[in-house]
């Protein structure tokens, strides 16, 4: 609904100005027009179609969902073309992926989790359940005879990880899994 939008803008607004270090445009005027957009929305009078076309957030939002659609829709081609990600063997690909998983954990882009949901959906999409658990096992059991990535710079993740610290988060990002999936049973 528009409506709760509007107000959800308004509050990150209100929320946003708070915490501004003082005179950084931290002033009265931006909480009392947040307080008053607030204050003035009743929810009854509002239809679920109508436009809150005066929301000050807008073209802001606009434009980071603008950014995110674009941030997603290269991961989908960079992963199309990356060679780690088309290997024939698929417990490899696997790996690799996870690698990917790995490496975009210690990237501090705030963007990488839409990264990581691309991932996650090509590897379950390209590789067979069985073949990922498989992947999964060899990772925890046998981490040193794995083929990692310690970089992918293909994907814009040029930075590279120590290869230990990559076995060693890989085995984490396993174990984690691992345990939600079994956390509801009785063991």
């Amino acid at each position: 609904m528009r409506t709760s939008q509007g107000i959800f803008h308004a509050a990150m607004l209100a929320l946003s100005t708070m915490m501004l270090p003082d005179g950084a445009g931290a002033d009265d005027d931006a909480m009392s027009g947040a307080r008053a957009e607030v204050s003035g929305v009743d929810m009854d009078d509002t239809d679920e179609g109508e436009s809150m076309a005066t929301d000050p957030l807008d073209p802001v939002l606009d434009s980071c969902r603008r950014q995110r659609r674009l941030f997603k829709q290269r991961w989908r081609e960079a992963l199309g073309a990356w060679a780690p990600g088309r290997v024939d063997d698929l417990r490899q690909r696997a790996i690799n992926y996870f690698c990917v998983l790995v490496l975009l954990d210690a990237d501090a882009n705030p963007l990488t989790q839409y990264a990581r949901k691309e991932v996650l959906n090509r590897l379950c999409r390209e590789v067979p359940g069985e073949e990922i658990v498989a992947a999964m096992t060899k990772l925890e059991l046998e981490p040193g005879e794995c083929a990692v990535l310690t970089s992918a710079p293909e994907l814009g993740l040029p930075e590279a990880c120590a290869e230990a610290e990559v076995r060693r988060r890989c085995s984490k990002m396993v174990r984690e899994f691992l345990y939600s999936l079994t956390s509801d049973c009785a063991i």
